[in-house]
């Protein structure tokens, strides 16, 4: 039986029509803001895709441990983790993280 989880989307996922297009499905969202992490461009496009010279978006904590970024918690379930981990590129091209929230 599925689980639920609550998935963190920035950039292009908090859009609900891309977020629907991409096959995703969510129970609930809520609009959700990371304390002390930004959103930086500096991953690398796989080769032969995205525009050359323009990075890819990455979550990274902010420097002085200051300021916020805001993104969507999607409550879904685990049966889309495959899908978000093609789109996302992970293992290779991303990284998972466990939070706490409260």
């Amino acid at each position: 039986m599925s689980e639920k989880i609550s998935v963190f989307a920035y950039n292009e996922l908090i859009n609900e029509d891309y977020f629907k297009e991409k096959g995703f499905e969510y129970i609930d969202k809520v609009t959700v803001t990371l304390s002390a992490q930004r959103i930086v461009f500096n991953r690398l496009p796989l080769e032969g895709e995205g525009i050359e010279g323009q990075g890819l978006p990455n979550i990274e904590p902010t420097p002085n441990n200051a300021g916020m970024m805001e993104g969507m918690l999607y409550d879904m379930y685990d049966t889309f983790l495959p899908k978000l981990d093609e789109f996302h590129g992970y293992p290779k091209e991303c990284n998972r993280k466990v939070m706490d929230l409260n």
